[in-house]
């Protein structure tokens, strides 16, 4: 696919990748972290904006394009224009480029907010997260920073984090309804299979 410009972006230039779904054993194992930030991360990072914008994602972890490394993308943007209350510290840049990152504290208050997720299509999910967290990551210029999120943000950031670690968004529910969700996950893609099936 041709590469996409979005404007006011910071000039992300990069190509849409394919959104990996349930089922996929690439989901539920854990991201290795990148040796060092090179060109081939940074593309990685561009690809995979370009990826959760054509989506309307509002963070993405690599597992979710295929590439089993510990790096995320966030829309702070996006999100700071949605939720008040992650704009409190939030960083002054469109798009957040975390590689390798840390949970270093999160809040003792706690939220329950419902989630969605690219990786699981058509189903939302309450999950209670804490209501801010500190957070350590190398961005793509190769430097080491700590990020204070709150609110929306936090959200978002802790849920990509689950990502790396193998953690999806199922795994928030009770036994009986995640099987039901995988059970549905494996019959859709099936309906999917078949249906390319008879393209011509």
């Amino acid at each position: 696919m041709n590469n996409t410009f979005f404007p006011g972006s910071n000039g992300v230039h990069g190509r849409a990748r394919p959104i990996v779904t349930e089922p996929d054993e690439r989901l539920h194992t854990e991201s290795v972290d990148v040796n060092k930030i090179d060109s081939e991360v940074c593309s990685l990072m561009e690809d995979m904006i370009v990826s959760m914008k054509q989506n309307n994602g509002i963070g993405l972890t690599a597992v979710q394009v295929g590439v089993l490394l510990n790096v995320i993308v966030v829309d702070v943007a996006a999100i700071c224009k949605s939720d008040a209350v992650s704009r409190q510290a939030a960083p002054n840049v469109v798009f957040l480029r975390m590689a390798n990152t840390r949970v270093l504290q999160i809040a003792d208050e706690v939220e329950e907010c419902t989630e969605g997720c690219l990786s699981y299509p058509g189903i939302d999910v309450p999950v209670t997260r804490a209501k801010w967290c500190e957070v350590e990551y190398i961005d793509n210029n190769s430097e080491t920073k700590r990020l204070k999120a709150y609110g929306l943000l936090a959200r978002c950031i802790l849920h990509e984090v689950d990502h790396a670690k193998g953690i999806v968004l199922i795994d928030y529910l009770s036994r009986l309804k995640k099987q039901q969700a995988i059970n549905f996950f494996r019959k859709r893609n099936k309906m999917i299979t078949k249906a390319n099936e008879h393209r011509f």
